[in-house]
């Protein structure tokens, strides 16, 4: 895949989200990592758009993105990829799937950045 990403050119399998790897078309989700931990599995159901259902990865962050319970997916790149993605504004279910704790830990976090 060839992509632009800020005025560079990037080649290779697609552009890279806030963990530093490559995002996936139709697996990676953008969200606010005050309220998602990148990597988490979600789980999205029951959406006004079923394209959207299924099982994504918390792979990016993005500046339009924020709030407990908002995710932006990915679709990749291509004329169907922005067709997709250009008519996706869905309402529905989310459920992050973390280990236990995990939710202690963010909440501690969240403390100490106050």
């Amino acid at each position: 895949m060839r992509a632009t990403s800020f005025f560079q050119e990037l080649t290779g399998p697609g552009p890279l989200g806030a963990l530093g790897r490559p995002v996936t078309p139709h697996v990676t989700v953008a969200a606010d990592p005050r309220f998602v931990p990148l990597g988490a599995p979600v789980l999205l159901a029951g959406m006004d758009n079923p394209a959207a259902n299924g099982l994504w990865v918390a792979q990016d962050t993005g500046g339009a993105i924020r709030g407990p319970n908002r995710f932006d997916t990915f679709w990749g790149a291509g004329e169907e990829a922005a067709a997709t993605a250009g008519g996706m504004q869905s309402h529905g279910r989310a459920w992050l799937l973390l280990p236990r704790g995990t939710i202690q830990q963010i909440h501690h976090r969240a403390q100490a950045q106050r």
